[in-house]
């Protein structure tokens, strides 16, 4: 009997290398085997991969790919037995991964459940119902006691929070747990009161984030402070005193297998009054609060700079990007980078000196050419078109007179209808397509001659029109303006 060996855990804790859960459920399952005298031929782990969150076997495939390999595995005929610790080493994928591998002639065994398998020659997914009754049994105490861990946590915490002890196993930064309770950082904490104070004197979060990094403070995991991290101890009501349940909460979706942080109802949160010393009061709190409204500022649609889209970095090909030096978000600090190159200050282009020089090229070359831009004469089909339509159509009108007169029978009739209904389509479809370019076309030769007009009455209306009208004027006249070292080089259409 060829048998391979299947071992997982729900999360990535329960496999850390301090941890026995994987190794003991291979030991138990190698033990077994060759207690039997099978012979191994695999071993399939499944370190830190949730087996309950998935509606069908195929997202889960997607998802946890040693589970992909053994059904694949199991499909070429590479084992006769699957051996796994337990059935809740598969939870909620039980039933399909059982029907999968039977289908393909594998049979489960669980080490602690154990049925005796089926000889391979003699095996087939009805021959008898022990393993499945069991399997259906393990199913019912699974999903029992997953629900029962779930209530305990929930009544758990909640029962904490109205004890005024902190519901996460996760203190917040300026905290450490201790005894189930929250106990000062004192370094931690010191910064903590700083970010409060640098926030409530005017500072900004940007400019709390450099501060920070100057003094090479690290942020709560480590690493460089985000703007998040800052802004979530600032509205954080842990530091006035008070813990909170369900502000945030986990939203699943079963069909995708997937999980994600939201925030939750308001009128659910549970609070209550900490038994942890506070860093500052509730009057302090509600200043951040105030003071985090007054600064916030709604999203008024996306930002349109004069040249979007039409800048180009000639050594990597790609769109030069706006950025604002010190964050200071004025014309003079505005400048252009390429992507390719990230923020390298040394390759910026400031915009307040290439817009000019942008600017009075185009008055130049307009200048020039100007007077000569005309719309491109391409061939306009559309009246050859129109008359092959009409044609198909009178001969289409011929056909039914002929069938009513009796000239024609039904079913030659039909035929040749069929056939001038299909010349007719693709016949309108190359008209339609026609005469839309050649609208196209009449736009187009408009909208050149409405800028080289308007450039040259008014030179500087690149530099005063608002930014979305000349963009799009301009993407008429322009493919590109190619940037080369501080120089560039205008491609008209």
């Amino acid at each position: 009997m060829r048998y391979a060996i299947w071992i997982a855990v729900s999360t990535e804790a329960q496999a850390g290398s301090d941890k026995d859960s994987l190794p003991e459920q291979e030991k138990r399952c190698r033990a077994a085997g060759q207690a039997k005298s099978w012979i191994e031929v695999g071993l399939y782990s499944a370190p830190g991969e949730s087996r309950t969150r998935y509606v069908n076997l195929r997202d889960a495939e997607d998802e946890i790919p040693q589970l992909h390999q053994l059904l694949e595995d199991g499909k070429a005929g590479l084992m006769d037995v699957v051996m796994l610790y337990d059935y809740n080493r598969l939870r909620d994928l039980l039933d399909p991964v059982a029907k999968a591998l039977s289908s393909y002639g594998v049979q489960l065994y669980s080490v602690n459940q154990p049925v005796e398998p089926l000889d391979p020659e003699q095996f087939n997914p009805y021959a008898s119902d022990a393993e499945s009754m069991m399997r259906g049994m393990n199913q019912i105490v699974s999903r029992w006691q997953i629900a029962d861990l779930r209530r305990k946590h929930t009544f758990g915490v909640m029962s904490r929070v109205r004890r005024g002890l902190h519901p996460s196993g996760r203190a917040p930064y300026g905290y450490q747990i201790r005894e189930k309770n929250l106990v000062l950082n004192p370094a931690q904490a010191a910064i903590a009161i700083e970010i409060k104070d640098l926030y409530l004197s005017g500072l900004g979060v940007p400019q709390i984030m450099a501060r920070l990094a100057e003094k090479r403070v690290l942020g709560p995991r480590r690493g460089r402070w985000s703007d998040y991290g800052i802004r979530y101890i600032l509205r954080n009501p842990v530091y006035c005193g008070t813990v909170r349940l369900g502000y945030f909460r986990t939203k699943n979706d079963p069909r995708a297998g997937k999980s994600k942080l939201v925030r939750g109802d308001p009128s659910k949160i549970l609070t209550g009054a900490g038994r942890h010393q506070p860093l500052w009061d509730e009057d302090t709190h509600l200043r951040i609060l105030a003071e985090m409204k007054r600064r916030h500022r709604r999203h008024k649609g996306q930002k349109t700079y004069r040249l979007s889209n039409l800048l180009q970095c000639a050594e990597h090909g790609k769109a030069l990007r706006v950025h604002y030096l010190r964050g200071l978000r004025d014309d003079a600090h505005r400048v252009w980078y390429c992507s390719a190159l990230k923020r390298n200050w040394h390759v910026m282009l400031k915009d307040a000196e290439i817009l000019p020089r942008i600017s009075d090229r185009l008055v130049a070359d307009l200048r020039t050419i100007g007077s000569r831009i005309e719309v491109t004469e391409e061939k306009d089909d559309t009246g050859i078109l129109t008359a092959a339509r009409d044609d198909l159509a009178r001969r289409r009108e011929r056909l039914a007179d002929a069938l009513e007169m009796g000239g024609l029978d039904p079913r030659t009739y039909a035929v040749r209808v069929e056939a001038l209904d299909v010349q007719l389509r693709e016949v309108e479809d190359k008209l339609g397509l026609a005469e839309g370019m050649a609208a196209t076309r009449e736009r187009r030769g408009q909208n050149l001659q409405a800028i080289a007009e308007l450039i040259q009455s008014a030179p500087d209306v690149l530099l005063r029109a608002p930014a979305q009208e000349i963009n799009q004027q301009l993407r008429n006249l322009v493919e590109k303006i190619v940037v080369r070292d501080g120089d560039f080089e205008i491609d008209y259409r």
